[in-house]
């Protein structure tokens, strides 16, 4: 019986050590990933923001925000969550988080090696006081507002996760 019990004991800790020497791996893999900025991080620029819904008499617009993601990596990445500000003219207009951390990783956008992709967003805004005079301009749909985005990209692949800054005008 005790030679059962001995080979059960150095399975076990077979096991444990087994265990430790992954996590160890994975770990180093995931700080190594951190330590090359520029093979991991995201390249995002706002591509475009279109007017989607508007009446004479709401006081809101709903805004279609457009980034170009550039994954200049080797390896797919998927979005986990993306927050932006945007402003018009210099102006705050409001702020937007969109998040994919309830979404099985397959049905999140997938950004391709070397490649680039577009991710759009909506953002609705109300009208305030302070916003009042960029707001009309916004709804008369006017071309010559300079808008900026200011935010990060968080994205996956495998066992990494990567956060990128962004501030992009167009």
């Amino acid at each position: 019986m005790s030679q059962i019990m001995l080979r059960r004991k150095t399975i076990v800790a077979g096991m444990i050590a087994a265990g430790a020497i992954v996590a160890a791996v994975l770990f180093s893999m995931n700080t190594f990933h951190s330590v090359l900025p520029s093979e991991t991080q995201m390249d995002v620029k706002l591509s475009k923001v279109l007017l989607v819904n508007s009446t004479q008499s709401s006081q809101s617009v709903t805004l279609e925000v457009f980034f170009d993601v550039y994954n200049p990596s080797d390896t797919a990445r998927t979005i986990s969550d993306i927050s932006y500000q945007l402003f018009s003219d210099g102006q705050l207009l409001g702020r937007q988080d969109l998040s994919y951390g309830n979404v099985a990783v397959s049905d999140r956008p997938e950004f391709y090696p070397k490649s680039h992709n577009s991710l759009p967003t909506i953002l609705s805004l109300t009208n305030s006081n302070s916003t009042t005079d960029i707001f009309s301009k916004i709804k008369n749909d006017s071309a010559d507002i300079k808008w900026k985005a200011i935010g990060a990209i968080t994205t996956e692949s495998g066992i990494t996760s990567t956060i990128s800054q962004f501030s992009s005008e167009l």
